[in-house]
Formats: structure tokens, sequence, C-alpha cells
């Protein structure tokens, strides 16, 4: 792990500190952790709902029923589970630096000056 040694201060409005530790509370990170995933280009994702963990484990049941049976095609539903898996607790990768932003969960187009 890089040693952290720097401290930067800034401002920002009551409303966006706020903002700031709600988001980085519903991802479970801290708020250190939370900025720097921002720096290095990730949205976090809130944390899944409790009945995600639930959901999970039913759907890896299934999966090792289907794996006993290789006329189905396990693979297929393999990668399906991956995906929803995915979907639901990896954090958003920022693609482009430019004028774009992600601003809950929508892209938005700055103007040009």
């Amino acid at each position: 792990m890089a040693n952290k040694e720097l401290q930067r201060n800034f401002r920002m409005t009551q409303e966006e500190n706020n903002k700031l530790h709600r988001n980085a509370r519903k991802a479970s990170l801290s708020v250190s952790s939370y900025l720097r995933m921002l720096i290095n280009g990730y949205v976090p994702k809130e944390c899944p709902p409790l009945e995600y963990d639930e959901l999970m484990a039913q759907l890896n049941n299934i999966y090792d029923m289907l794996y006993n049976n290789p006329q189905i095609a396990t693979e297929e539903f393999r990668g399906l589970l991956l995906q929803i898996q995915a979907e639901m607790t990896l954090p958003e990768r920022i693609v482009n630096h430019g004028c774009n932003k992600i601003m809950e969960n929508k892209r938005v187009h700055c103007q040009s000056d």
C-alpha cells in the first residue's frame, strides 16, 4: 500500500459535505476511500440490499444443481450469475475524463464555452 503522507484541504458547502458522507456511507467506504476511488476514475456503487446475499446463495445453489446435469448450459448460467453480481457490486468506470460527467447514474454532456 502506498504511503499516504499528503493531505489536501478544500472548501465545500454543508450540503456537499452531507452528500459526500452519505454517498461514502452508502458504499460502506470511508470518505477518504470514496474520494480515492473517484480520483482513480471509479464511481463506487451503493452496497446491495441484504436480500442480495440471499439471492446470490440461491443462484449459486441452482448453479450447483445445473453443474451436476451437464446437458444444461451451465456456462451460460454461470456467466449470467457473474453478470448479476458485477452489476450489483462493482464500481462503474468513468470512461471519458473530458467534459462528460456522471451525475446520479446519468451521463451529462457539458457545453463548451
